[in-house]
């Protein structure tokens, strides 16, 4: 063989493991793309949940703040009831 030949080979060897690779990243790419695709479906599906979870969660804040309150109120009652015996 000449060095012609041996250097169009090792050329064409070449290009064909670059073809591969890039095949690979593509592959890598689209992998990715889906992943991305999946997760994005997910957060949307459940974005409900995580309102109503915020939502019941203020209103959780509220209610203990009102339940607070009410047991200061019980116990000023409380102790002006025993001040009056």
């Amino acid at each position: 063989m000449s060095a012609r030949t041996t250097g169009a080979r090792a050329a064409l060897s070449e290009a064909h493991e670059r073809q591969e690779e890039l095949r690979s990243l593509e592959e890598s790419i689209t992998q990715l793309a889906q992943l991305m695709q999946d997760l994005a479906t997910m957060v949307f599906e459940q974005d409900d949940q995580f309102v109503a979870i915020e939502t019941n969660a203020v209103d959780a804040e509220g209610q203990v703040r009102q339940g607070h309150l009410h047991v200061v109120k019980a116990k000023n009652w409380a102790a002006a009831a025993r001040k009056k015996r």
